[in-house]
């Protein structure tokens, strides 16, 4: 695997290894400490070359993959915005219905750009830039 990360000022660094046999990989000798506030990109690219739970792989060419995703860093001390009830709290909701999203963007902020990711454990949903309308940011 290559992972390619992209700091908001366009600096990237760049790492490869090989993942275990149950596809986790980690070193510490490569831990990148992000603090430039703002929107960091990270891009891994894998590529299978060993043998799966199916056994060995057949044909000329390994698969391959890529997944792309954003990291959001803010400095330390940053206001929270709240949503709808005050909070800032995470909270579930029910499958198969819209939902709104109202957060309210503090007195003084004017041509926000907000940046929303929706995510499930295993896969990003969605991951999009939103303006803001008015006082708030609104997202459905």
């Amino acid at each position: 695997m290559t992972v390619t990360v992209t700091s908001p000022a366009g600096i990237t660094t760049q790492f490869a290894g090989q993942a275990n046999a149950v596809g986790s990989y980690y070193n510490p000798d490569v831990d990148l400490i992000v603090e430039e506030p703002g929107v960091w990109s990270v891009r891994v690219d894998v590529t299978h070359r060993g043998a799966s739970s199916a056994g060995q792989r057949i044909g000329p060419q390994p698969p391959t993959g890529t997944q792309t995703y954003n990291v959001y860093v803010v400095r330390e001390g940053a206001e929270r915005l709240s949503w709808e009830d005050g909070t800032d709290t995470v909270t579930a909701f029910s499958a198969g219905f819209p939902r709104n999203f109202t957060f309210d963007l503090p007195d003084g902020w004017t041509e926000v750009r907000a940046y929303l990711t929706v995510t499930l454990p295993e896969a990003v949903l969605t991951d999009v830039a939103t303006q803001n309308q008015g006082t708030a940011l609104r997202y459905q």
